[in-house]
């Protein structure tokens, strides 16, 4: 979900390092920037309700489960560094859409 504020904050993507999930300080930077007495909580609302949209414009825009399938190398080819693989099963990523 930080992606997806970053997304709507106009906020490059490259900034996640230095950021790092910290939503407090998200929240600042936007108060510090707007003058606005935002917290956590709309960040993390605002956050959700992105992903829900861009969800439900993919949905009209014919976009079925299986537009969010991984590749099958996805499954299958290791990380070198770690060894993980992306093992989530069909049921799994089912529960992750909002």
């Amino acid at each position: 979900m930080f992606m997806a504020i970053l997304d709507s904050l106009g906020i490059c993507m490259f900034t996640r390092a230095a950021i790092a999930n910290e939503k407090q300080l998200l929240v600042d930077l936007v108060n510090g920037f707007t003058g606005y007495d935002l917290d956590v909580d709309w960040l993390e609302k605002v956050s959700t309700e992105t992903i829900k949209d861009e969800l439900r414009f993919n949905e009209l825009a014919g976009f079925t489960k299986e537009n969010y399938r991984m590749p099958e190398s996805f499954m299958k080819t290791k990380i070198k560094s770690t060894g993980d693989v992306f093992d989530l099963t069909e049921e799994e990523l089912d529960e992750l859409r909002l």
